[in-house]
């Protein structure tokens, strides 16, 4: 309800030229969502009543069999009084937000000032995502680009380009050769087999 009072009432908090284009959703919007609304609201009653033999605790009386021995009234005075308590805590939240945020708003402004690093703890949601951030996504974040630049781009990619620019490098050497002349080709082999005839000679000796 503080979200819904400082969205919905008071003075707008966005830029004007936002605010300059808001408006309320379309009927072809908002009566789809008021008919799915009403059984959604009805629903949970409609079907827990009564507690004890309803269709909910009939379709999950197999679920807690085990747990919850037969016979056993679990709707009792002491569950009646919590479940009205409970409603009472809720209630009690929705008018401490309307009295914070509607009849009186200076009030928040005053419990900060009093209550501060509390309230900077709170409103930071205990730095949980900033702790999660320094103790696992940055070391994953530095490790993963140790990965990349290490493994990954001088490892795998530099054995792969250094084999490409290898193979380039014997094509550029071999490329003399391939002039398209039979006559050159014909001494190409008279050379290699010249060079085979020293081998096998040397090799006799």
């Amino acid at each position: 309800f503080r979200l819904i009072f400082t969205t919905f009432y008071g003075e707008p908090r966005t830029d004007p030229k936002v605010f300059a284009h808001a408006h309320e959703a379309p009927p072809s919007m908002t009566i789809p969502m008021i008919v799915l609304a009403v059984p959604s609201v009805l629903a949970g009653l409609i079907l827990g009543l009564p507690p004890n033999n309803g269709y909910i605790d009939k379709f999950l009386e197999e679920i807690f069999a085990k747990v919850i021995p037969a016979g056993l009234n679990v709707f009792t005075l002491e569950s009646g009084i919590l479940m009205a308590f409970s409603a009472l805590v809720g209630l009690a939240g929705i008018a401490t937000a309307w009295y914070a945020y509607i009849y009186r708003p200076e009030t928040h402004e005053r419990v900060r000032r009093a209550i501060g690093p509390v309230y900077t703890l709170v409103l930071n949601k205990y730095y949980v995502d900033e702790i999660y951030a320094a103790v696992i996504v940055n070391p994953l974040r530095a490790f993963s680009g140790f990965l990349w630049r290490f493994v990954d781009a001088a490892g795998i990619d530099g054995f792969v380009n250094g084999l490409a620019r290898f193979f380039r490098w014997v094509g550029t050497l071999l490329r003399p050769m391939q002039t398209g002349r039979v006559q050159t080709y014909l001494f190409s082999m008279f050379l290699g087999l010249l060079a085979l005839l020293v081998a096998y000679v040397l090799l006799q000796i």
